[in-house]
């Protein structure tokens, strides 16, 4: 979570918190990243120190896209507690 100073009408000049969910990749898998974009029509992609980040800002595409796909297909393993 970080705290963002809003630009949107009525709150502009406002201060925010904000959830950032990402998934991490080598370089090499880009592309994968740009299709998952595509795919889920929401995110955005960043490159930092050979890693290809994929994050999702927007509070609604990760309740109604991102959290939906978890409910439809669980996670299994140590991951699952972390969800």
């Amino acid at each position: 979570m970080y705290l963002n100073r809003n630009t949107d009408k009525p709150f502009k000049g406002k201060y925010v918190l904000k959830k950032i969910n990402n998934l991490t990749q080598h370089i090499r898998d880009e592309q994968l990243m740009n299709n998952i974009i595509v795919y889920l029509d929401c995110g955005n992609v960043s490159e930092n120190r050979g890693a290809i980040y994929f994050q999702v800002t927007n509070f609604s595409d990760l309740t109604n896209k991102i959290i939906s796909i978890f409910q439809k297909y669980p996670l299994t393993g140590k991951t699952f507690r972390l969800f």
